[in-house]
């Protein structure tokens, strides 16, 4: 690594390590959005795809469509008025099952095509995604090796390069050294500090919840102690 002094060429190496960072974070936005296409994709819709999934909710439409003519004959041609009341309750019964059959049918139907709709847009998304991609890691790679031609920036500190050079442009540190040590130091403090933060929520979350549990236990004892009153004076 050779030590750079010039004011120009930080300033060239800074935007070039800011510049790639933002290519990271958008190549980090599109793989995140391939990952979710393809969790659409490999989703098991339940009742998806075979055409046996839905004959056999239609056979069970056409078997209550069936009966149902076969009580409403029995009520027309059967004098006895225990099956004729028999043959009501069952047509009832037999036409909120076809109901809430149909309504079933429907409703997976409609998740099925749905869903081989979403899929289709999904594989379409996914090939636009991975050119994007492509170009995005083609930019990325010309890049580096444009940081790593300056011999200056150990790649390990290629993400936060921005910073490390601010130290040196805005004098916080005197030469490469310094303001990698001082990075090392600030990452440091901000994880502790983190850290703590994280540990005084987790503190508050749990006097919150006890403030709480008290309360409750204090309101049942109360009402408790105002019903052995209402007892002892009956």
């Amino acid at each position: 690594m050779i030590e750079i002094t010039d004011t120009t060429i930080l300033n060239q190496l800074l935007y070039l390590c800011k510049t790639r960072n933002q290519w990271v974070n958008h190549l980090i936005n599109l793989q995140r959005q391939k990952t979710e296409y393809m969790n659409l994709i490999n989703k098991k819709i339940f009742c998806f795809g075979p055409v046996w999934c839905f004959t056999w909710r239609i056979a069970v439409l056409i078997m209550i469509v069936i009966l149902e003519i076969f009580h409403s004959y029995n009520i027309k041609t059967n004098p006895d008025v225990g099956s004729r009341m028999a043959s009501f309750m069952i047509i009832f019964i037999l036409s909120l099952s076809f109901i809430g059959m149909a309504i079933w049918t429907i409703y997976k139907a409609s998740t099925s095509i749905s869903h081989k709709y979403k899929v289709k847009r999904a594989k379409s998304s996914i090939i636009v995604l991975n050119n994007n991609i492509n170009d995005i890691l083609n930019k990325i790679n010309q890049i580096s090796k444009q940081i790593s031609e300056y011999n200056y920036l150990p790649e390990v500190y290629w993400f936060a390069g921005d910073m490390i050079i601010n130290y040196i442009l805005n004098r916080r540190a005197d030469n490469l050294k310094e303001a990698i040590n001082l990075f090392e130091y600030e990452r440091r403090m901000n994880f502790q500090f983190n850290r703590q933060m994280q540990a005084l929520q987790n503190i508050n979350n749990l006097i919150r919840n006890n403030r709480k549990s008290n309360a409750a236990g204090n309101a049942v004892i109360a009402g408790a102690a105002i019903a052995a009153g209402f007892i002892s004076k009956l």
